[in-house]
């Protein structure tokens, strides 16, 4: 897949265009509240580019963990898009898209429970490889770059 995603195995949108745009609700999940926090380093721990970070760094960055909810057909990100996020589903399934030369869109793979996409995201400014669109009502936790930016020592770390 290229680096882009992994695969190991609802909130009520009120309709508004602001709304939709902010792809229903988003709100900010402590470590401490949920076990997303777990979830999230267990993950981490998974990711060959983030699997080093300490465990100190890496509850940090669970707790700036936000909860995002996808409606079936809604995109996590776009094939092309400058990538400023990084995502662990944790319910819901997503196809993983990729446009051919006849901008076409391919499956490539699906991502269910506890996969990840967007990782470069936390790296450099890097363009989205692929399309990661909601096959099903889906719930993801969300790291963006600006909070891993925050923390200097990730980068040295990695």
């Amino acid at each position: 897949m290229g680096g882009c995603c992994s695969s190991n195995k609802p909130t009520q949108s009120d309709g508004s265009p602001k709304d939709q745009y902010n792809l229903v609700r988003q709100e900010s999940v402590s470590m401490e509240a949920t076990s997303a926090g777990k979830q999230f380093i267990e993950t981490l721990e998974e990711i060959p580019l983030l699997s080093s970070i300490s465990e100190a760094d890496q509850h940090k960055l669970a707790k700036h963990l936000v909860e995002r909810t996808f409606s079936a057909g809604d995109d996590l990100m776009v094939q092309g898009d400058v990538g400023t996020e990084f995502f662990i589903i944790t319910s819901g399934k997503c196809k993983v898209i990729v446009k051919n030369d006849d901008d076409e869109e391919i499956e490539i793979a699906q991502l269910c429970d506890g996969d990840y996409c967007g990782e470069q995201a936390l790296l450099k400014d890097a363009r989205r490889g692929a399309t990661v669109r909601a096959i099903s009502d889906s719930v993801s936790f969300l790291i963006n770059i600006k909070h891993f930016n925050k923390h200097p020592s990730f980068f040295k770390q990695i």
